[in-house]
């Protein structure tokens, strides 16, 4: 661990619109731990919300912006559990559309508890491990 305070990452986002069309739409299971705006305009109009998000599995940081399907499934995991501590989202990027002559990125959105995303990956881990004689 630094002994650095870190003024500002450069991370990823999500989804990697430079990546092939199947790494696009590869679902992020992650943990939020921060939302920031991203740019110095005095105008806020022009700065980029986003969410800071580690994936579970690697604790990758990446930037998700708040679109409007991910900024939905943050406030309803906290209005169903109170917290955003302990929560796992999964987003899955669908694609880019046209609304109302605007462009609208369209994601499949979920989250659960730690516990429940544990619970569902341990038994998968258990059945793939070989059985001992």
């Amino acid at each position: 661990m630094s002994k650095f305070k870190t003024v500002s990452e450069n991370l990823p986002f999500y989804p990697d619109m430079h990546g092939t069309e199947e790494q696009q739409k590869l679902p992020f299971e992650c943990e939020i731990l921060n939302e920031m705006e991203l740019g110095d305009n005095p105008d806020p109009k022009e700065r980029i919300p986003v969410y800071v998000a580690a994936d579970v599995v690697t604790g990758e940081k990446k930037y998700i912006v708040q679109s409007y399907a991910v900024k939905k499934a943050v406030e309803a995991a906290k209005a169903d559990i109170g917290t955003l501590s302990n929560v796992v989202f999964r987003f899955e990027f669908k694609g880019k559309t046209v609304v109302n002559g605007k462009p609208f990125n369209q994601f499949t959105t979920g989250y659960c508890t730690m516990q429940q995303f544990k619970e569902e990956v341990e038994p998968e881990v258990k059945k793939a491990a070989p059985k001992k004689k």
